[in-house]
């Protein structure tokens, strides 16, 4: 098994720099999972990680996705299922990106 990075943003919003998607504020944490963890493991792991009441709050994740357009941008991808999920996973180490960022976004129940 192979430890992957996640740099885990919320308490903020996503803005469009110089090289595409960023967020607005510094990482609140940096998790540490293996590289087989699914997306719903993905998930029970946030919950732990940021405190939020699972059942008052549903979570929405998107990940920094680096594009290979010319020019290269990053572009804020939303993940909701294991096959989004495991092409960040698959991505991970090509064009220099050792982690992998996401955006987290906690939303009351009843918006759902």
């Amino acid at each position: 098994m192979k430890m992957v990075p996640l740099l885990c943003y919320w308490d903020g919003h996503t803005v469009r720099g110089q090289e595409g998607t960023c967020y607005s504020d510094a990482p609140k944490t940096v998790l540490v999972v293996q590289d087989d963890i699914n997306f719903m493991q993905l998930i029970d792991e946030i919950y732990a990680t940021t405190g939020w009441d699972r059942s008052a709050f549903g979570v929405r994740v998107s990940g920094r996705f680096l594009t290979h357009l010319n020019p290269r941008v990053h572009v804020a991808v939303p993940i909701s299922t294991d096959e989004i999920w495991n092409l960040f996973l698959s991505r991970l180490g090509t064009g220099g990106s050792q982690c992998i960022e996401l955006y987290l976004k906690r939303e009351e129940i009843d918006s759902w």
